[in-house]
């Protein structure tokens, strides 16, 4: 997967998330994707089921890291299907026309 899309939906998932809403548990957390599993090994804590990494730079790693192994096939059975994510993991956070935005991005 080419790195500019695995960064637009990284971006996309942050926004859905809340991380660029100050004060946020995103925010606070430096966790971009406000994850629950540290596939990175690079967390320095928890906030109940979310992972809290140091700075911003090492959730947005995580986070991208994540979307690669989505795509690939090896975080969960995607399909390695861009529509099928989108509609997906935005149907309840977004509208369809706002995911269908971010697919055509």
């Amino acid at each position: 997967m080419n790195e500019a899309v695995i960064s637009k939906i990284a971006d996309a998932i942050a926004f859905a998330e809340g991380f660029f809403v100050a004060g946020s548990r995103p925010h606070r957390n430096n966790n971009p994707g406000d994850l629950e599993r540290d596939l990175t090994s690079k967390g320095r804590g928890w906030d109940g089921p979310y992972v809290i990494y140091a700075t911003p730079q090492e959730g947005w790693e995580a986070l991208r890291h994540q979307v690669r192994l989505m795509f690939n096939g090896s975080f969960f059975a995607l399909r390695a299907r861009l529509p099928y994510f989108v509609h997906n993991f935005f149907k309840k956070r977004w509208s369809r026309t706002k995911a269908l935005e971010i697919y055509l991005l």
